[in-house]
């Protein structure tokens, strides 16, 4: 990724890793704001209140795959559906466990995916992938 980023969407229901993620990508691209959503409905709300409000989207996401409420799968398929997917956004999945051969599949299935990042995210992987 090669813009500035500015705000950046963390969508993760493990707090440790959300900390551990923060602190990384402060670092990284410390001109940006980290807003995390613990569920994949919370971020959609979120989204959704920046487009009305007609603030700037975020230039990147990560996602996780596992949450409670609304999983990163459920939150694709509404993503998807919506203006909001649109904006040029990255999203990369972030993987606690290789994808199997079905998941891969599915995942592929979504134009809106960027790429997939193993946890924990490490500072060398997000200078590679963020800077």
């Amino acid at each position: 990724m090669k813009i500035a980023i500015k705000l950046i969407l963390l969508i993760d229901d493990d707090a440790a890793a959300n900390f551990l993620h923060r602190s990384i990508l402060s670092k990284v691209c410390p001109a940006a704001t980290v807003v995390t959503s613990e569920n994949g409905a919370t971020a959609l709300e979120y989204l959704e209140a920046l487009k009305r409000g007609e603030d700037a989207l975020p230039e990147l996401i990560l996602l996780d795959i596992n949450m409670p409420v609304m999983n990163g799968w459920a939150f694709l398929e509404n993503y998807g559906r919506q203006e909001v997917s649109s904006s040029g956004t990255e999203l990369y999945l972030m993987l606690t466990t290789p994808l199997t051969e079905t998941d891969q599949a599915r995942a592929s299935s979504y134009k809106v995916i960027t790429g997939f990042i193993k946890k924990p995210l490490s500072i060398a992987t997000a200078v590679e992938k963020f800077s």
